[in-house]
């Protein structure tokens, strides 16, 4: 067992606006355009960041993520399974990129 904890979980949905002219359309292109990404912070300062693509009008959950607060990044398959919504890729590769950091590396 680590001496990590997970501190917080942001998501943080990204969906930027269409140009202009494109206003009277509607885009439902899976993550042509829409993003949603998860920061992910532990109780010794490790910062894990992920990333994936959404549908247009996908809404995270409130608390999406909020149940791996106090657990162990290590015990990561145990821990993403519990997270509110499934396992969303954005937590697990934030979850996966503070392990990384413990380690002095980073996965990109």
């Amino acid at each position: 067992m680590s001496s990590h904890r997970i501190k917080s979980v942001d998501i943080i949905p990204i969906f930027p606006r269409l140009a202009s002219r494109y206003a009277d359309r509607v885009v439902d292109m899976y993550g042509i355009d829409s993003r949603l990404l998860c920061r992910i912070e532990t109780d010794s300062g490790l910062v894990g960041w992920g990333d994936q693509r959404v549908r247009p009008r996908f809404v995270p959950a409130d608390d999406m993520g909020q149940d791996l607060v106090g657990r162990d990044p290590f015990d990561e398959p145990r821990s993403v399974r519990v997270c509110a919504g499934g396992e969303p890729a954005a937590v697990r590769a934030g979850v996966w990129e503070c392990e990384a950091g413990a380690f002095g590396e980073r996965l990109v």
